[in-house]
């Protein structure tokens, strides 16, 4: 009877101490979870603190290279605009001088001011043109035969198939301001020609 009692007492004691055991375990398990957790967190803030102060630096890089990508389409827009209103004015005023009535009665192709007046309407608004930037000259087909300067010439000196030579010319001026330092102003020029046709073109009658 003492020994069974003995025996029970013994098997309550291991089975307390087991319990026991497994409270521990488990605590400790619950106690890894907590920690696991925490540094979890903790990695992530400083994995998102590292991120974001990475994505800042790639941002700083970046902007400057980005600035001037915009600035250098806009200045390159800018010197496709003021060629254009060059050349424009340019053939506008050979057009001019070759096909229109000279606003004076002059004969068209000696009408100086209304062939500058018609290359500054061409050009438009963009540039302004001075009188010394369009020169109105004659020539007799090849630029090394020179007939002389509009002004300077008479009808008498220019026979049909001589060309109305119209030369504009521009300073380029960097309008951002970015490249100043890097690019000097430098002229933008642009020659347009026409021949003449002195006592208008004969059509032979039909036959």
């Amino acid at each position: 009877m003492t020994k069974g009692l003995k025996e029970n007492h013994r098997e309550g004691t291991l089975d307390k101490s087991r319990a026991g055991q497994g409270m521990s375990e488990r605590s400790i398990g619950v106690s890894k979870k907590i920690w696991i957790r925490k540094m979890t967190k903790l990695n992530w803030h400083s994995s998102t603190g590292k991120q974001k102060g990475q994505s800042l630096v790639e941002f700083m890089i970046a902007l400057p290279i980005f600035i001037v990508f915009v600035v250098g389409i806009v200045e390159m827009g800018y010197f496709l605009a003021t060629l254009s209103a060059v050349s424009s004015g340019a053939q506008e005023g050979a057009r001019y001088a070759s096909v229109s009535g000279g606003t004076s009665g002059e004969t068209p192709y000696l009408d100086c001011d209304g062939t500058r007046s018609a290359v500054s309407d061409g050009a438009g608004a963009l540039i302004d043109l001075e009188e010394s930037d369009i020169l109105i000259t004659y020539d007799s087909g090849q630029q090394a035969a020179p007939i002389g300067d509009c002004g300077a010439v008479g009808a008498a000196e220019i026979d049909s198939g001589d060309r109305l030579v119209v030369t504009v010319t521009t300073d380029y001026i960097p309008v951002t301001g970015l490249f100043e330092p890097f690019m000097e102003p430098f002229p933008l020029s642009f020659t347009a020609t026409r021949t003449l046709f002195i006592g208008g073109v004969q059509v032979a009658p039909a036959p």
